[in-house]
């Protein structure tokens, strides 16, 4: 359930990005990109669609391969008899069991193959403890990893989950169905862990190559991202906005109370807002522009922030806006 809401959130902010762009594409007026200095809005927009195509996703394979890392060779044995008698029963799923008595070699495995799930102890005939699962991480790259122990040391077994193991479980109370399960959660969970990330990764790829301001805040208001494209709109760089209020960067002083009430209004909802905005840029200019706040969440679910996408800009100098206010 936890791997399902990680993903939920993870995808939740860039698929209201790609209906942002799809919904406004006949009539939004966009801040010139950097990366696309030359082309049309369009082209833009197909740019920006193709970067959240899910071929990247893990591919979902009917084969199981397991490496299985173990110095006890009568355990080793045990293990493998358990394995295969309890995937007999998955038909519809082919299997392939590589075991090892040493880290050294089990290394070596993982840089030539790969597996979907490695089953370790963390007391090897050539390492043991943490050194077995950085070294397993580090060549196994996203392989989950279950250990199998007899260690009953609970700050241990707190540790060693820490450091990216999937599962521990005791080989003096291991049964088949206890393991099997163990080995299809652990690697369900790190295939929604994958989406999540891969998600996470193209909704960064797709703010940054949006053409129109983003910037993003915690609750607090404090503007925690800016891509470039607001960056250069404001003539600042990203590393000098963070950290200010998102009034104190908007140079809205005077309509505080403007977006504390959109704050908590799509805070209280979770829906977005539409507003229009003027920007004070500096002394000499002003940005008048459409902006779409949204909420994104942590992986729990719990609102962390609010996004503002900001699109339309006219600029307007201060002579401009001086005279219309003396017409006015």
């Amino acid at each position: 359930m936890l791997a399902k809401e990680v993903f939920k959130w993870a995808v939740e902010p860039l698929s209201y990005f790609h209906r942002i762009l799809i919904r406004h594409r006949s009539r939004l007026k966009f801040y010139p990109a950097p990366q696309y200095p030359n082309t049309s809005m369009l082209n833009n927009l197909n740019q920006v669609q193709k970067l959240v195509s899910p071929c990247q996703l893990p591919y979902d394979s009917k084969s199981l391969d397991i490496l299985i890392v173990e110095s006890d060779r009568k355990f080793l044995r045990k293990l493998g008899s358990m394995i295969e008698m309890a995937l007999k029963s998955q038909q519809e799923r082919s299997f392939s069991l590589t075991s090892t008595q040493n880290l050294h070699n089990a290394s070596r495995l993982l840089s030539e193959q790969t597996f979907d799930i490695i089953l370790t102890d963390i007391n090897l005939s050539d390492a043991s403890g943490f050194v077995v699962i950085e070294e397993l991480t580090k060549y196994g790259d996203h392989t989950p990893i279950v250990v199998l122990s007899n260690i009953t040391n609970w700050s241990m077994i707190l540790e060693t989950a820490q450091i990216g193991i999937s599962d521990f479980l005791l080989k003096k109370t291991i049964d088949a169905g206890i393991l099997l399960r163990s080995v299809f959660y652990s690697i369900e969970r790190r295939k929604m862990e994958l989406k999540a990330k891969w998600s996470e990764q193209n909704h960064q790829v797709l703010v940054e190559n949006l053409p129109a301001g983003v910037i993003q805040s915690d609750t607090g208001m404090s503007v925690t991202y800016v891509n470039s494209v607001f960056a250069n709109m404001m003539d600042r760089t990203a590393e000098s906005i963070k950290g200010n209020t998102v009034m104190e960067v908007l140079g809205i002083d005077h309509k505080d109370a403007q977006l504390r009430q959109v704050f908590d209004k799509v805070s209280h909802t979770h829906m977005a807002e539409e507003f229009e905005l003027v920007i004070q840029k500096n002394l000499d200019e002003q940005i008048s522009a459409l902006c779409i706040a949204t909420p994104f969440f942590d992986q729990l679910g719990n609102l962390a922030g609010l996004q503002y996408v900001i699109f339309n800009a006219v600029f307007k100098k201060h002579s401009q806006f001086h005279e219309q206010k003396t017409l006015s």
